[in-house]
């Protein structure tokens, strides 16, 4: 997937690999997809220095998506 990642005052395109899953339960399918993103925080000018080298500059983004289909509407009562 590729986009604009906006923090702060920054935005960059950034791409990010992911991974569609699927998967059935109780007779309902799911759809999910899993991504990450490693960043340096310092590119978009996230610099808290309150505590020097306790926060690295680098800063992991995970996704983990799942979504399903509602369930079918009850057919009209006639």
């Amino acid at each position: 997937m590729i986009g604009n990642l906006t923090i702060k005052d920054v935005t960059k395109q950034v791409e990010m690999p992911f991974t569609v899953t699927t998967a059935e339960f109780g007779g309902h399918k799911r759809l999910g997809a899993e991504a990450t993103l490693t960043i340096d925080r310092m590119d978009y000018h996230v610099d808290w220095d309150k505590a020097p080298g306790v926060v690295d500059h680098s800063i992991k983004i995970e996704l983990d998506i799942e979504a399903g289909l509602p369930k079918p509407a009850a057919p009209a009562a006639k």
